[in-house]
């Protein structure tokens, strides 16, 4: 597979104390006034919170206040230009219609209209609020999030639900997750593949997945041995008051020089075959490596300058840091081990079985059907299953930015923010794709973050399951009880799993039990996009079959709170999320399917008649089924033929419309879905059982 190769000086983080923080050493050593400090610090980085990753994360506030007029003169313009044509549409309308399929008509046009402007105001406003953000928002510095370490003690469990995904794509994940910046963490593989597979490949890549956590736990614990011994070393010597600076200063800059050759090597050891390779390497090993060997220079520059050195409690806040970089506790859980757990096949469940058993104290009980997990008194030996302050949910195909857990926990723990039950950053893409479709797959992924930050200015949040902080108090507090219809075994639901979008819905359920959600302006959280038009279908068929279901809930809560409550833009942009797949592709098909001949474009505008008056793996790829290879083809014909007849009875403008778009379709065929493999996919489909066509078609829990 082709590689990207990503450009180190552009990505290169600053030298710092922690992410977000830059060491400006003239400063230190020579300030305005001419004194020398007396302690040792770091000056804040405004808001590189992680190095930039594309052109739009290293705007200047200039910049950006830039983007803010631009975003508020394009809202201007857009209902500018709309009341201008419904004044104009509306007063052509009028005269021509004269039978009720005319009003039905016009009606209909409108409808359509007013749709698709409705989705861009809510982008625009999105942007707007997003550029806002962005310029008004205050990232905690190095200092404050070093103080916050050493003072916090709120625990937090990282899930990782992972169903037959590719050991090595599980292995980085888990990875990003246990070098997190936060030290009280532990991290939970869920593994939801069959326990017993029958097939050799199945067999070989659940042996592979269980032993993971085992392999980072080890890889782990062999590098935390040195820091650990160092931390109980300066406890002691902080106990018996025989701490020296200067002495203290040398040790911890042969620390962090330490820590840094260790993430070094882990980035020389790694293979790097794909652009998601390369950025683990690059985020995940390399930029800590740098912020370390940083941090080692700034004490070696101070032990050269002689001062100034830490404080005493800095000191012990610098040794418990460097343990906590290797502290984390690795492990796996598999519910469908046991008959007593839900096996229901979707991702909602598999994380609900796990949050359901925290804080319990557990045996394993041998039963006839195989075996199930009793509760025991906490004295007794079993598995004990430590209840957290936070739930942190991460797809097994996700990356974590190291500050990422620490920034989320700061936000939640500040006493102002007690109402907030969900901290996120919006997932971007990863850059470097190889293939067309993934591009373009990454680049609407990348129009959702900037919408996503939007709804947080306006107070409409919407959780995006592949990555969030979750308060496990608010997930208690919309906890509901589920009969399995399999067992008749009643089960607790946290996160629901009516529909597929498991976390849009949950989104309703807190904001309905009075909690508020946040995004955090910041690239933090990378996960992979569809390489291929199989993979493609199989996600965006799950993301639009479950808006319209939600879509009651919501309007009821809004009616009860009353819009006037939550906010004209609040409703504006929570209701169009849920319509706006299922609102879109209707709207299009329908604009280029049924002739509006009396409402071409021109006329809309102009008021005035035309001139002539009248959206399973094979050979490593997922395949596609036949419907969603025929259905573009069959559409393109048709659009072409409207084309034709457009032009025939007098309407160009719709016919040009309608010929551009039926080109486009073609050409996204080509590119998108290839002609050889979608004649392969149907062929293939074809020919195989009904039953065979439905397993490899079925799309993966959650």
């Amino acid at each position: 597979m082709p590689m990207t190769k990503l450009n180190r000086a552009a990505l290169r983080p600053a030298a710092d104390g922690g992410d977000g923080q830059r060491l400006h050493a003239d400063e230190q050593r020579h300030p305005a006034d001419g004194r020398r400090p007396d302690r040792l610090t770091v000056a804040p980085l405004d808001d590189h919170v992680a190095p930039p990753r594309r052109r739009d994360d290293g705007l200047a506030h200039r910049q950006v206040r830039g983007e803010v007029l631009w975003s508020s003169a394009a809202i201007a313009v857009t209902l500018a230009s709309f009341v201008a044509f419904l004044a104009t549409y509306g007063v052509a309308a009028l005269a021509d219609i004269r039978t009720p399929v005319d009003l039905i008509r016009a009606g209909v046009f409108l409808t359509i209209v007013l749709l698709l402007v409705y989705g861009g105001l809510v982008y625009l406003c999105a942007r707007l609020g997003y550029m806002r953000r962005r310029s008004a928002f205050r990232h905690a510095s190095s200092d404050e999030l070093q103080e916050f370490v050493g003072s916090s003690r709120a625990s937090v469990s990282i899930l990782i639900p992972s169903y037959k995904e590719e050991p090595h794509v599980v292995r980085q994940t888990l990875l990003s997750a246990a070098l997190q910046d936060y030290p009280h963490r532990r991290v939970v593989l869920l593994i939801d593949d069959p326990p017993d597979p029958s097939g050799e490949e199945d067999k070989r890549a659940l042996l592979a997945t269980r032993a993971l956590p085992g392999e980072v736990q080890r890889l782990l614990d062999r590098a935390r041995v040195p820091f650990r011994h160092a931390l109980r070393a300066a406890e002691d010597r902080a106990a018996s008051g025989g701490m020296q600076p200067e002495e203290e200063t040398h040790r911890l800059a042969a620390l962090y020089a330490q820590a840094a050759a260790w993430f070094e090597a882990q980035a020389g050891s790694e293979a790097v075959g794909c652009h998601s390779d390369e950025l683990f390497v690059e985020m995940c090993l390399r930029e800590p490596a740098e912020r370390y060997g940083s941090r080692a220079q700034q004490f070696q520059r101070a032990l050269f300058e002689r001062g100034p050195y830490p404080e005493p409690n800095q000191i012990l806040s610098h040794y418990r840091q460097l343990d906590g970089l290797f502290a984390a506790e690795v492990t796996s859980f598999e519910r469908k081990r046991f008959s007593n757990l839900s096996h229901a096949p979707n991702k909602a469940m598999n994380l609900n079985s796990y949050i359901g058993l925290m804080g319990r104290h557990l045996t394993v009980s041998a039963i006839a059907d195989g075996q199930k997990l009793c509760d025991v008194a906490p004295d007794r030996s079993g598995l004990h299953i430590p209840d957290p302050d936070y739930v942190l949910t991460l797809d097994a195909d996700s990356l974590l930015a190291p500050s990422y857990t620490l920034r989320l926990v700061h936000v939640l723990e500040d006493p102002k923010n007690a109402a907030v039950a969900v901290a996120q950053t919006p997932y971007s893409s990863l850059l470097g794709a190889p293939t067309r479709t993934e591009q373009v797959a990454g680049a609407t992924t990348d129009l959702q973050y900037v919408i996503h930050q939007g709804f947080t200015a306006h107070g409409a949040t919407y959780w995006v399951g592949a990555n969030a902080v979750l308060r496990k108090r608010a997930l208690e507090d919309i906890a509901t009880t589920v009969v399995d219809e399999r067992t008749g075994l009643a089960h607790t639901r946290y996160i629901q799993d009516r529909t597929v979008i498991e976390d849009t819905e949950s989104s309703i359920d807190l904001v309905k039990r009075g909690w508020r959600l946040f995004n955090y302006p910041a690239r933090l959280s990378y996960s992979a996009t569809p390489p291929d038009f199989g993979a493609l279908v199989v996600q965006r068929r799950r993301w639009a079959n479950g808006g319209l279901l939600i879509l009651p809930k919501l309007l009821g809560l809004l009616v009860k709170r009353q819009v006037r409550d939550v906010g004209l833009l609040h409703a504006f942009m929570r209701v169009h999320y849920l319509v706006s797949i299922a609102a879109v592709n209707f709207c299009l098909v329908v604009l280029f399917l049924i002739p509006f001949p009396r409402w071409s474009l021109r006329q809309a505008v102009s008021g005035k008649g035309t001139a002539f008056k009248r959206t399973p793996k094979v050979s490593d790829r997922t395949s596609s089924p036949p419907v969603y290879v025929v259905v573009p083809v069959l559409l393109a014909a048709l659009l072409g033929s409207g084309a034709v007849w457009s032009f025939v009875r007098g309407v160009p403008i719709q016919g040009a419309a309608s010929a551009i778009n039926a080109l486009l379709l073609l050409y996204a065929v080509t590119r998108f879905i290839g002609w050889r493999f979608g004649w392969e996919d149907i062929r293939a489909q074809v020919r195989l059982p009904r039953s065979v066509r439905s397993r490899r078609s079925a799309p993966k829990p959650g």
